[in-house]
């Protein structure tokens, strides 16, 4: 195809984007989040993906300048809106004028000057305009050039197709991997079978195809599951070469079926490895005949895609024969289909008679073992295989947390219902009292009627009574009867009513319960065990321990206590720094603890437990312990202590979590980072949860971290305190006390209780919520119940109005208003329909001096790097983001470089993490862009990818990228790599 006729392909594509053109930008000049955006983005992307296919790469660059435009839009005001979208009007007939002439001077400064017009709101600068007029004044060649090495023929093993997950694998990542693998892996069979049939016009879908088997080769090898990741190579390395060639002719039938075999392969290998199917028994035959077609693509160029009947089966059955593993097992015969059904108009006379040659004279293919399903299952598809085991469905956080909510809702109706079933039967048991009342008032006026009765018949008999009085007797005594009886009837239906709502109460409890164990189902879907941090938390040790030349090791214990989702992900970074402390300050060095007749090796743990409605994790570490001299001497000098206090034990390790506080001279690169033992201690306590450190001189240290299993669902204690009920969270609470328990005291510094060997300040709960208490105000301390609880400075004991009850409940979000309100930690809804605040114990205790002091030490000290990682895989951006953060760093991730720009116009990073194959935006016109602008022009750029060819490595140079990473490549090198960049 000449160069006229794929610029003439292209200006019909753009000549066809016309008709929709108007109706986009009236549409975005009204409203910049339209339903148009996304289609008319969509169009600027394919038209630029179009360009990147045929080698445009001026024409490509200048459409990014119409996608940069696109994304400013949202924030533009309504006149420059107006101005947008007339100027947009304008790039179809200037790209026109350019595909009609690219070599006329006139056709390209008119792309230029459109470049430059301010009305697109990013407009390029003087220096890109002399950049992109270099592009397009480049002469435009079609290259067809393959230089990749000279490939070597591979004998696909069983090894090969092993689906066996490491036991070591990062739990998170490995989810994120499977969250998305399968819709991926069917979008990759969709694309590909398109492809196929000629139905990819613009050849974005062999681009996305491409991704998609790049992410999966990636992933699938950062994760080691060997048998996704080498079928996916060997499929990306034929979709690379068939998006090399100008146009992607009718491919023969054998290539074509096994492109198809090969993504369905690669699709059940996914869901075998989720635990849905048995893995497929040809997966070794099917990347073998891949490896194949790749060997001969790469050997032969683009005629392999014609005269692959003979020369293709010869070099494949030469090659193969001469480097078939010795003394492997012959298996059956794997058939390339020679109905090629290639168009006729491209075989040569000589080559359609090859391809018309029988079966039978064609050269033997190789013999394939076949693996047996047994040997290649792995753990996950056994359970598959196995009926009675469960098997699993993926449902989307959201959809667990409505669950949830629908759950809670749920088991607060039943209650509800309960509760008013309880009350109209208590209401019932009054009437019949009543009732009762009512007959024995009936009985007494019946025997005063019956008495009148008897006095009218003795008058009767003496001649003397009135036949006036006599009827109204009659009428009396009737009436009386009538009354006596119904008052009966009332307390037969009254006795029915009360069986039947008893019926209906004992019900209604049982739909409580039932609702309440939906309840605790739906949370366990939330709940994943402790152990899933292993992988991080070990990995942390490891790498603290090689930059501080010490040697330990960790040990986890524990690790089937469930948490949930939510506390994991807080619970991490805490974690993590407590491990790197107990390194960098715990451990001492090899010869130093040979000296103390300690192993050169310490030993670090991490132990999880269920304690009284809450979790605990301990670290312990067998170190120096804490110098709690420096500590005191620290505080001296930071005016915390007064020279000549002598504070407890107690009080000087309270002293570690104070904002700031430290007693190295300066942050060391591998613990300080920037954050200290008072972040800790915040985040604890923003998880409802609580810190305590024990220390021995020369044995080590114990940091006790207390929170909730679960931010949804907790147990309380509730008090009453002004009349007004309040939820205390278990994990804050140490215990209740009744009036008169332990022994209180007045002294100058206020109400002292002293309880189980242990003196503890008192405080009023009404005064430490700002409340009027005029109940508690007047009542003596002494006649109060008091609660200790776990307070920012230690146990504190707060007097409460009573003590109600305790029980478990469901943690109700705030309103967005109330989020940052000190004190909250959410509500909890009663079965009465009542609310009840519930309180975060630390921060309503902390005094505001502390936490203004709090919240600007949190804004000076968060000065760690921070990274933008970009990648178009949710897997690796979720490892990279571990790592990084585990490692001390900040990080923002972007899908896409899109999006990375989008990052880019509200933050500056210390630093770039980007992949070289994205959709919308890859990453050498990421880092293009980022070269171009004046703010960012410094800011480092580390690609990392599989590619590792010498042009992609000029690519990536020419495009400004700092440092070119290559996979597979080791954490520690990538880390050494950034410390270098960053300046840590």
């Amino acid at each position: 195809m000449q160069v006229s006729e794929i610029l003439g392909a292209l200006k019909a594509e753009v000549e066809l984007v016309q008709g929709d053109l108007m109706p986009w930008l009236e549409a975005l000049a009204e409203n910049p989040r339209a339903d148009a955006l996304d289609a008319y983005r969509s169009q600027l992307e394919r038209t630029q993906e179009t360009c990147s296919m045929l080698a445009l790469n001026g024409l490509a660059q200048w459409l990014q300048v119409l996608l940069d435009s696109v994304a400013a839009l949202d924030n533009a005001s309504e006149d420059q809106r107006v101005d947008w979208a007339e100027a947009h009007t304008l790039w179809p007939g200037a790209l026109a004028a350019y595909l009609d002439d690219h070599t006329s001077e006139a056709a390209t400064l008119g792309l230029l000057d459109y470049a430059a017009d301010p009305r697109l709101l990013l407009p390029v600068d003087v220096e890109g305009v002399g950049q992109l007029h270099i592009m397009l004044a480049e002469p435009i060649v079609l290259s067809q050039e393959f230089d990749e090495p000279l490939a070597e023929q591979e004998t696909a093993t069983l090894a090969d197709t092993d689906l066996q997950v490491p036991a070591d694998v990062d739990a998170s990542v490995y989810e994120a991997f499977i969250g998305d693998a399968a819709e991926q892996a069917v979008q990759l069979s969709v694309l590909v079978l398109q492809v196929l049939q000629g139905q990819d016009e613009t050849g974005a879908g062999l681009v996305e195809a491409r991704r998609i088997a790049h992410s999966f080769k990636g992933v699938a090898a950062m994760i080691g599951i060997r048998g996704i990741s080498r079928l996916a190579h060997r499929l990306e390395d034929i979709l690379d070469f068939l998006a090399s060639l100008p146009e992607v002719p009718s491919l023969p039938r054998a290539l074509s079926d096994i492109l198809q075999d090969a993504t369905a392969t690669l699709e059940q290998q996914v869901y075998a490895v989720m635990g849905e199917e048995a893995p497929p028994d040809n997966a070794q035959q099917v990347l073998q005949a891949v490896m194949d077609w790749d060997y001969v693509l790469k050997t032969n160029g683009p005629s392999a895609l014609i005269d692959t009947a003979q020369a293709a089966i010869e070099i494949i059955a030469s090659e193969t024969a001469l480097d078939a593993t010795p003394g492997q097992t012959a298996g059956p015969d794997f058939d390339f289909d020679l109905d090629l059904s290639v168009q006729p108009d491209l075989v040569s006379p000589e080559l359609s008679v090859q391809a018309a040659l029988p079966l039978a004279q064609l050269p033997p293919m190789p013999a394939i073992p076949l693996p047996s399903a047994t040997a290649q299952r792995a753990p996950a598809a056994t359970a598959a295989a196995n009926p009675e085991e469960d098997v699993t469905t993926r449902v989307s956080v959201r959809r667990i947390d409505e669950f949830l909510r629908t759950a809670g809702e749920l088991f607060l109706g039943s209650a509800q219902l309960r509760l008013a079933l309880d009350e109209a039967l208590a209401r019932q048991k009054a009437l019949l009292a009543q009732n009762l009342s009512m007959q024995n008032r009936l009985a007494e006026l019946d025997r005063a009627v019956s008495l009148r009765g008897v006095s009218l018949k003795a008058e009767q008999a003496a001649g003397g009574l009135d036949a006036l009085e006599l009827d109204q007797y009659n009428e009396l005594y009737g009436l009386t009867k009538a009354l006596y009886e119904s008052s009966a009837d009332f307390k037969d239906m009254a006795d029915t009513v009360q069986e039947k709502l008893g019926g209906l109460s004992s019900q209604a409890l049982r739909q409580e319960l039932t609702a309440r164990n939906f309840q605790r189902l739906v949370l366990t879907t939330r709940l994943l065990p402790a152990g899933t941090l292993t992988a991080r938390l070990k990995r942390n040790v490891r790498q603290t321990a090689r930059s501080t030349q010490k040697e330990a090791e960790l040990e986890v214990s524990g690790e089937e206590v469930m948490l949930d989702r939510e506390v994991l992900d807080q619970l991490g970074e805490p974690l993590l720094h407590l491990l790197r402390n107990a390194v960098d300050h715990g451990i001492e060095l090899p010869a130093v603890r040979r000296a103390q007749g300690k192993n050169p090796q310490g030993t670090i743990s991490v132990q999880f437990r269920e304690q009284a409605g809450a979790v605990e994790a301990v670290v312990r570490d067998d170190g120096a312990g804490l110098n709690l001299n420096a500590i005191w001497q620290k505080g001296i000098e930071r005016g915390l202590l007064a020279a000549n206090e002598e504070p407890s034990e107690a009080q000087l390790l309270r002293l570690v979590m104070q904002p700031g506080f430290t007693t190295r001279s300066s942050i060391t690169e591998v613990s300080g980072r920037g954050v200290g033992m008072d972040v800790v201690r915040e985040r604890l306590e923003r998880m409802g949860g609580s810190v305590l450190i024990a220390t021995e001189a020369g044995k080590g240290s114990a940091i006790t971290l207390r929170f909730p299993a679960s931010r949804a669902l907790l147990f309380a204690l509730f008090v009453r305190v002004g009349g007004q009920l309040f939820a205390l969270p278990a994990s804050a609470v140490q215990t209740a006390l009744a009036p008169g328990m332990g022994s209180l005291q007045q002294t100058s510094a206020g109400w002292q209780l002293v309880y189980n060997q242990q003196t503890l300040p008192v405080r009023r709960m009404a005064s430490a919520l700002g409340i009027e208490d005029d109940a508690g105000a007047d009542a003596a301390m002494d006649q109060q119940p008091l609660v200790v609880v776990r307070g920012p400075e230690g146990d504190v004991a707060l007097s409460v109005q009573a003590v109600v009850s305790s029980r478990e409940v469901l943690l109700q979000p705030l309103h967005a208003a109330l989020v940052n309100l000190p004190g909250l930690l959410g509500a909890a809804i009663m079965p009465d329909g009542s609310v009840a605040p519930v309180l975060d114990i630390p921060s309503l205790l902390r005094d505001k001096a502390s936490l203004r002091s709090l919240g600007t030490q949190a804004t000076q000290q968060d000065t760690r790097p921070l990274i933008l990682v970009v990648d178009d895989s949710l897997s690796v951006r979720r490892s990279l983001t571990q790592l990084l953060g585990d490692s001390g760093y900040r990080t923002v991730t972007a899908f896409d470089g899109m999006d990375a720009i989008t990052q880019l116009a509200k933050l500056k990073p210390s630093l770039v993490l980007t992949d070289l194959e994205m959709p919308n935006l890859n990453g050498l016109d990421l880092t293009r862009h980022i070269r171009n602008r004046a703010d960012l022009h410094d800011v480092p750029v580390v690609m990392i990818t599989s590619r590792s060819m010498d042009k992609h490595r000029q690519m990536a140079s020419e495009a400004g990228v700092t440092r070119y990473v290559t996979k597979p490549y080791t954490d520690d090198d990538l880390l050494d790599e950034l410390a270098s960049l960053s300046g840590v």
